[in-house]
């Protein structure tokens, strides 16, 4: 029987590589909506405040996207390959068990106990918990 502090660990991991497969996608949107706000603010020199204040938000969204991917990769590179592989395709990829578990000639029940392994892994890492609090910018 798993511990309920076990499973609570693996939710908020699993939290996290969503956000982490998310990030890239995050991060470009968040890059077109700086884009737009200063075209508006060069346009609008009436209001300067008004869409600098956006854009500094926009900014620093960002930037904590992009340092909270970072840190994330570097803690899934600390696992095996074949872990990484799991991870990237189920989060990143948004691939489903069957097709992880075709890429890997394995049982979907084998490739959903490899993918649990590796959460559990992940939360065991220094460091992975505290990313939970928000930007690591």
């Amino acid at each position: 029987m798993v511990s309920k502090a076990a499973e609570k660990g693996r939710k908020e991991v699993r939290a996290l590589l969503r956000r982490w497969g998310l990030a890239r996608d995050m991060c470009r949107e968040k890059a077109q909506k700086l884009r737009e706000f200063k075209e508006l603010s060069e346009q609008m020199r009436e209001f300067p405040n008004q869409y600098e204040s956006a854009v500094g938000f926009f900014e620093a969204r960002c930037a904590a996207e992009f340092a909270f991917g970072r840190r994330m990769t570097e803690l899934i590179a600390a696992l095996s390959p074949r872990q990484q592989t799991i991870l990237w395709m189920r989060y990143s990829g948004n691939s489903s068990f069957l097709r992880i578990a075709l890429r890997l000639n394995c049982s979907v029940d084998h490739a959903k106990r490899l993918e649990r392994e590796a959460v559990d892994k992940l939360s065991a890492m220094p460091g992975c918990l505290d990313l939970l609090g928000g930007d690591c910018a």
